[in-house]
Formats: C-alpha cells, sequence, structure tokens
C-alpha cells in the first residue's frame, strides 16, 4: 500500500567521556556510525568566532539515506571544543519527493546538558502531499552576484571543490539549500555541503563540494588543485543568460525544475551533468532559430552513450510526450520525419532505439 508520509530517521551526537552517539531512531552498521560521528564532530581544532552553528549534508550510500546535520557549539560544556550535532537522515527515495529541502531545517532541535534523548530515539513523518511555502528572500544585488559566482564555478569547474572565504557561517544556508533543491533527484543524492568547514572538510577522501572557510585560515599548497576559493572581494562580472536563469529560478522555482525531474533520471549523477541538462534546456527555451538536426547535435554531444538521456532522447520521438510539458514547436511534425532526419546524420548512434 502506497504512502503519503515520508519517514525521517535522526541521530544525536555530543560529549560523553568523548565525542559520542547519544541517541538514534535506527539501528546502523558499524561503518555508518563511524561516518557520522567524525562528520558531527567540530569542522576544525578550535572553535572559530562566527563558526559557532552551522550545516552539514552528506550521502551514506551504504543505507541509501542522506544525512543532514546541524552542528552547534557547546561552551557550556566543561571540555572545550565540545559541540552537539542533531543529523536527520532521509532515504534517497523520499528525498526526491521533497521540491524544496529547505522545509528539513526546521526540525532541527539543539540539546542541553539536562534534555533526556527520547525526542531524538523516535523518527517522524512529513505528509509528502503537504504544500511548504517557498521562503521569500531579498537577496541584496551583492549577494545574487556571489550566487552566479558560485554557481559558475559550481558548474563550470567540475572537478574542484568550490570555497567560499567569509566571516561568517551563518548568511549561506538559504543559498546552499537553494542550490541542492534545483538540482534533479539522481543529482541531489550525490551532493555534499558544510556551511561552516572550520578547516577544508573531507568526505570518504574527497572534499565537499561546497564549502565555507573563515577568511583568515590559511591551507596547504597541496589542496590549490583541488580548490577554487571566491571572497566578496572576487565577485566576477557574470552575466551568461544560464547564470540568470538559475537565480531567477532560486528566487521562484520554474519550468527548469520540472524539465530536470522529467529528464535527469537517466542522466549521469555528476556535477558536470547539470550544466549539459540545462544546455538542452536553454535550447529548447529559446527555439525561434534552432531545428531538430541542431538538438539532435547537442543531444548526441552531451550525452553520447546510448544509456545517458535516454529519456530525453526518446521524448523528441514520442508526441505524448512531447506535449505533456513542454511544446516545442520544431518538434511538431511526424515522428516518420523526426526517424528520417535522426537517420541521416551522423549522431544516430548516440541514440538507442532505431
Amino acid at each position: 500500500m502506497k504512502t503519503n508520509l515520508i519517514s525521517i530517521h535522526q541521530t544525536l551526537h555530543g560529549y560523553q567521556n568523548g565525542h559520542s552517539l547519544l541517541a538514534s531512531s535506527l539501528e546502523l552498521p558499524t561503518e555508518v556510525k563511524r561516518t557520522l560521528l567524525i562528520m558531527s564532530d567540530m569542522s576544525g581544532g578550535t572553535m572559530e568566532q562566527g563558526f559557532e552553528e552551522y550545516i552539514t549534508v552528506y550521502p551514506i550510500k551504504a543505507i541509501n539515506h542522506m544525512a543532514i546535520a546541524k552542528t552547534w557549539y557547546a561552551p557550556e560544556m566543561k571540555r572545550p571544543g565540545c559541540v552537539w550535532t542533531h543529523t536527520l537522515l532521509i532515504s534517497f527515495a523520499d528525498l526526491a519527493q521533497l521540491p524544496i529541502i529547505t522545509v528539513l531545517r526546521k526540525f532541527f532541535q539543539r540539546p542541553n546538558k539536562s534534555d533526556n534523548r527520547e525526542y531524538y530515539s523516535k523518527h517522524f513523518e512529513l505528509d509528502r502531499n503537504e504544500t511548504y511555502d517557498i521562503i521569500s528572500i531579498n537577496w541584496p544585488k551583492k549577494q545574487l552576484d556571489l550566487i552566479k559566482l558560485i554557481l559558475f564555478n559550481l558548474y563550470e569547474n567540475v572537478e574542484n571543490s568550490i570555497v567560499i572565504s567569509d566571516e561568517s557561517s551563518l548568511s549561506y544556508d538559504d543559498i546552499f539549500f537553494g542550490i541542492w533543491s534545483q538540482q534533479w533527484p539522481r543529482l541531489r543524492r550525490v551532493f555534499s555541503f558544510c556551511t561552516g568547514s572550520i578547516n577544508l572538510r573531507q568526505f570518504q577522501q574527497e572534499y565537499l563540494d561546497l564549502q565555507i572557510v573563515p577568511k583568515f585560515i590559511k591551507h596547504s599548497s597541496s589542496e590549490i588543485d583541488k580548490i577554487i576559493y571566491i571572497s566578496d572581494e572576487s565577485i566576477a562580472k557574470a552575466n551568461d543568460e544560464w547564470l540568470e536563469l538559475l537565480v531567477d529560478d532560486l528566487l521562484k522555482p520554474s519550468s527548469f525544475r520540472l524539465f530536470c525531474r522529467k529528464y535527469g533520471s537517466d542522466i549521469p549523477a555528476e556535477r558536470k551533468s547539470f550544466k549539459l541538462l540545462l544546455n538542452c534546456y536553454l535550447y529548447l527555451l529559446n527555439e525561434s532559430e534552432k531545428d531538430l538536426a541542431g538538438f539532435i547535435k547537442l543531444l548526441s554531444t552531451n550525452f553520447p552513450s546510448k544509456n545517458d538521456a535516454f529519456t530525453l532522447k526518446s521524448s523528441i520521438f514520442s508526441k505524448e510526450q512531447r506535449m505533456s510539458n513542454f511544446n516545442f514547436r520544431f518538434l511538431n511534425q511526424p515522428v516518420e520525419n523526426l526517424l528520417y532526419d535522426l537517420s541521416t546524420t551522423e549522431y544516430y548512434q548516440s541514440f538507442n532505439f532505431l
């Protein structure tokens, strides 16, 4: 029987003869407990002003769940360097059902020394049909320019961790959750970020995709080839059409998200795939001087494997699929004509259904 409820499990970590797991709503394998223990500890050797609380997001493939963790510095504890970390665990399948992932942040609860742990020992449920209000954000222009720069580097420098230097971790939660919410489900579940990396953070020997670090922290020169550093002094004049589209979509979700959800299911779950699928959307969106041959070339260039983007490729030749959400004029012709155009190009080998 299909249910409309999404189950959220949770854990609590804090100090108890060392940094420890204090409560959990589910039984976890030993290796997962070890991962959670490491990722829930303070993100550096000592706490830095402006980084007393932050959020860390990372996938736990061993249990097919995403970890969404809120960490607070715990100066009330006698031992210096203690933190509390409340981690929400949501299955990859349920994560796909949330159009705006920001809703999960309201469930974080900071404990104190006298709290009992019963709350963190139980899972809770969300109704997947519940309508969540989209948070209205009035970002100043300088902030919007910074968001463009983050997006540009995130999807152009796809092999690097994008690191923003700032004096505080508190102003990036909305930005990071907004960027994460833009991604289609398959890409969401491999994405990682931390809004308060006192030291550069890694997960499974790879740097997180996005990180905020204190401005005055110096890092090893050996990390330079893996990191792209951004600060408010390095804001570029990025005015590309795709950046404008993504920023507009952050402020008000658009048909781009529907397009990603519909056609992202068989797109490789890699950051580099985001720009490739976005290019296909932009081609179809601005179709005044576009044609089928050009679209076939774009698809085969971006997704040369027959199995990649199969849903998007096959939609060209199915009137029912073409007309479901997106109506692109140059595709509105008999299927026989479309198939002929494909079979007479050099790109037909990238398609799997002839």
